[in-house]
């Protein structure tokens, strides 16, 4: 019988299906937006760090919060959701609970992340026989330097050890039945990419997609074109050395307005066919004075416009896009919005 993951991958492998897949949004911002503090090192995983939050038998408000929040995503239009584990690398796990590495202290991250894939499949059960499907979400380096919007690196960058960074929730998110599919997401550096893609089928096993950070100028955020990431790609698929379990491939955390450009410069730049994925942010702009997010004077480069998301599905669906969904300062009615350009 053919699971739910295995038709998913047949139906984007495929170019001439036309199904289309919708992914979630900006869980952050919903955390924040309800009134829990995200404002941590391990950013939308606090809750569940808590002891609190694993009551069930009463629910903390965190826990009530995190529920709705999937179920505001779901009932949106989402056939796919990210675990709320983007910041929840090891390093940034010891950093915020003041740990030491220990063997101990692996064990209980390890158990955690556990914990967190299978609250997250939870929630994803009983939609009327609908099959949800389950990310991995897995930050970059940068998110736990803070340059995943600058993919600066330092002047030795294709000499950081990447593998010790991924591999304590790479080797979870592998091995957890709960995990359909590993997202690495926002990677703005080129070196950082090379080793993603080093990774053979023998150490990435599972269906896996990446994610780059990209600016306006259809570059990665360390100024790499991206016509040099998608010969990158070619040359991996040439001497067959590109792994067969990367399924999409494609751009998160950027702008609106650029995301269509660069999804279409990653099409154009391929000499083979690649299912891609885009979720930007929202458009809104961070002013770091007030603290606060405001609207771009123009509309067009907002993505709360549901016009808007429909001139940029269209173009996402002409380049290949068969996962779309939404990433900072989305929210359900966005995702809402993309379900309905899709299904116009």
């Amino acid at each position: 019988m053919t699971t739910a993951v295995e038709k998913f991958v047949k139906n984007i492998s495929n170019p001439n299906d036309k199904t289309i897949y919708v992914l979630d949004g900006g869980q952050g911002t919903y955390l924040e937006n309800s009134g829990i503090n995200v404002n941590s090192q391990i950013w939308c995983s606090i809750p569940f760090t808590k002891d609190s939050f694993w009551n069930e038998n009463e629910k903390s408000t965190e826990r009530r919060i995190m529920e709705q929040m999937f179920k505001d995503f779901l009932n949106a239009g989402c056939n796919l959701v990210m675990t709320p584990t983007y910041q929840l690398n090891y390093s940034s796990y010891l950093t915020e609970l003041k740990l030491k590495d220990s063997e101990k202290s692996l064990k209980q991250y390890d158990s955690l992340l556990t914990k967190i894939g299978s609250f997250t499949r939870k929630q994803t059960l009983n939609r009327d026989n609908k099959d949800i499907l389950v990310v991995g979400s897995i930050g970059c380096y940068g998110s736990m330097i803070l340059a995943e919007f600058t993919g600066k690196y330092g002047d030795d960058a294709a000499n950081i050890d990447y593998y010790k960074h991924y591999k304590p929730q790479l080797d979870n998110f592998l091995q957890n039945d709960n995990i359909d599919i590993i997202g690495f997401e926002t990677v703005p550096n080129f070196y950082e990419l090379k080793f993603l893609l080093s990774l053979d089928s023998k150490i990435l096993n599972k269906p896996f997609f990446i994610g780059l950070s990209t600016n306006d100028n259809q570059e990665l955020r360390d100024g790499t074109p991206l016509s040099k990431v998608g010969e990158l790609l070619n040359e991996l698929k040439t001497i067959n050395k590109l792994n067969e379990n990367c399924i999409l491939f494609g751009c998160n955390c950027c702008s609106f307005v650029s995301s269509s450009k660069s999804i279409h410069s990653l099409k154009e730049s391929l000499n083979f066919y690649l299912p891609l994925i885009s979720y930007p942010n929202s458009g809104e702009i961070y002013d770091t004075v007030t603290k606060e997010w405001y609207k771009p004077k123009d509309e067009l480069l907002y993505a709360g416009n549901s016009n808007n998301w429909q001139v940029s599905v269209d173009k996402y669906i002409d380049d290949n896009c068969k996962v779309i969904g939404g990433c900072c300062r989305t929210t359900p009615a966005d995702i809402k919005s993309i379900y309905e350009a899709i299904n116009k």
